[in-house]
């Protein structure tokens, strides 16, 4: 606090920077809990069949998934060996959608092996002809690295593999868990390359390279789901990820943590983004830029000094706080000073008051401390 200078506008710039920290802390808590995670995101959407042949009962499907940071596509099958339809007596489908988080360098990475999973349903039956089910399901690979959730609508929608009904729940719904073993299916594919056919590459099975500036991934989901309100909401995720990469690409970052921590950063720190702008306007050396009621500088040792100042023209008061910052804006020391009228001028420094005589020469002393830091 400003001690010798507690007028009303220096309460309020103190109450102003108490808000700024809370602010900035819930920005900290919203991009760890949910940004980070839809910046590892994966979009997802398929179709399950089950039904019985004879002896033989079972479910199966297909899941078609796009992995939004790699920016590549690939089918996957579940169980290894889907069923059919066309072999199934009394078969029922559905069809679900939904997202996965995790970091992973390739969607095969991702997507590939077992998982499991628990869904809510619910049954609506008219007549006795029309059964429509509903459900919710929440899935995750054993070791905990891939989470997400899907929604599905149909005549089935569960978690494929051994399904066991745990409770029964009114309204004719019900909770179950199962897994299955999620395979890449290169003919599928291949088959949705499309006009992307020449970005199809290969390591163990086939995937579609979508790294083609921001519309890639996005052009093509719209190309494989068509138009629709959720096809083009799914579509921006994709195109909103593919910008944040492409920003950090064009900083010269190629590690993601790094390029994680830059957007938060850039998002949450109104300091980093006032040294990210300085950086590109003053590539080097060690000047100092004016931007309106604040200025940045450089220090000897790669630090930058940001010094913002507030004025009353009316009555010729200002104060200025001076803060050094690493360059993830961190900060390592400050000074507070500035001039006060009451009565006579009050010049002041950190709170200590100082006769005009002494005020420049104290200030130089201590900016220069700073600056060679």
């Amino acid at each position: 606090m400003w001690t010798g200078c507690a007028d009303t506008p220096t309460l309020v710039g103190v109450a102003g920077l108490d808000i700024g920290g809370i602010g900035k802390q819930l920005c900290d808590a919203a991009f760890e809990g949910v940004v980070k995670q839809l910046l590892e995101g994966y979009v997802v959407i398929g179709g399950t069949v089950a039904g019985n042949a004879g002896a033989y009962r079972g479910s199966g499907g297909i899941d078609l998934v796009w992995d939004l940071w790699n920016e590549q596509f690939s089918a996957f099958t579940y169980p290894e060996h889907a069923l059919t339809s066309g072999s199934m007596a009394g078969a029922s489908g559905g069809v679900h959608v939904g997202f996965g988080f995790g970091r992973f360098d390739s969607v095969h990475s991702a997507w590939s092996g077992e998982f499991y999973g628990v869904e809510y349903s619910v049954d609506i039956r008219a007549w006795s002809i029309l059964s429509i089910s509903g459900s919710v399901q929440g899935f995750a690979s054993p070791d905990g690295t891939m989470k997400g959730g899907l929604v599905g609508i149909g005549g089935t929608a569960k978690v494929p593999g051994s399904v066991t009904q745990l409770l029964k729940l009114p309204l004719g719904g019900s909770v179950t868990a199962g897994g299955g073993v999620w395979t890449p299916h290169d003919a599928t594919t291949r088959r949705l390359a499309g006009r992307r056919s020449s970005d199809l590459k290969r390591n163990r099975y086939s995937y579609l390279d979508l790294e083609e500036g921001e519309l890639g991934i996005g052009s093509h989901m719209l190309q494989i789901m068509g138009m629709s309100p959720l096809s083009l909401s799914l579509a921006g995720y994709a195109v909103a990820v593919a910008m944040a990469k492409r920003n950090m690409e064009d900083k010269g970052i190629t590690d993601r943590e790094e390029g994680l921590r830059d957007l938060h950063l850039s998002l949450c720190s109104e300091a980093y983004r006032r040294i990210s702008a300085y950086r590109q306007d003053v590539p080097s050396g060690t000047s100092e830029k004016h931007y309106g009621n604040y200025s940045v500088q450089r220090t000897t040792g790669g630090h930058f000094v940001i010094t913002d100042t507030v004025s009353v023209p009316a009555t010729g008061e200002w104060r200025s706080t001076r803060r050094l910052h690493r360059p993830d804006a961190t900060v390592v020391g400050t000074i507070r000073y500035g001039q006060a009228i009451g009565g006579a001028p009050n010049a002041f420094i950190d709170g200590r008051s100082y006769p005009m005589s002494r005020f420049s020469q104290e200030l130089e002393r201590r900016t220069n401390a700073l600056l060679t830091r």
